[in-house]
């Protein structure tokens, strides 16, 4: 995924080229995205929510696809609200970009 532009702190504008899978014709998605945190007013020390909000658009720096090597997901709208939980007490997974995701507890 490629950041084509960075609107503001909370906004950007996405390039995704998914992966091509036989026999299907790979595909390409140019949209922003939109991360709002939205705080529980009642319990302050709750987990923390999230709204997402994707939309297709169009973009100077997104390059043409002249040959036709990708299929272009157009229009496409989608929102997401997200609760995020940590529990602590639990097994987590510890993700490192060297040694992939390797289990362990606190």
């Amino acid at each position: 995924m490629t950041i084509l532009e960075s609107v503001s702190e909370d906004t950007l504008v996405f390039l995704q080229i998914h992966k091509r899978v036989w026999p299907a014709a790979q595909r390409d998605a140019l949209f922003w995205s939109h991360i709002r945190s939205a705080p529980d007013a009642r319990d302050s020390d709750g987990p923390r929510t999230w709204i997402v909000c994707n939309h297709s658009t169009d973009h100077d720096k997104a390059p043409e696809c002249k040959n036709g090597k990708y299929i272009k997901l157009l229009r496409y709208t989608g929102c997401l609200i997200v609760i995020s939980r940590i529990d602590y007490r639990q097994s987590m997974f510890l993700v490192h970009p060297n040694h992939g995701i390797r289990s362990g507890t606190m």
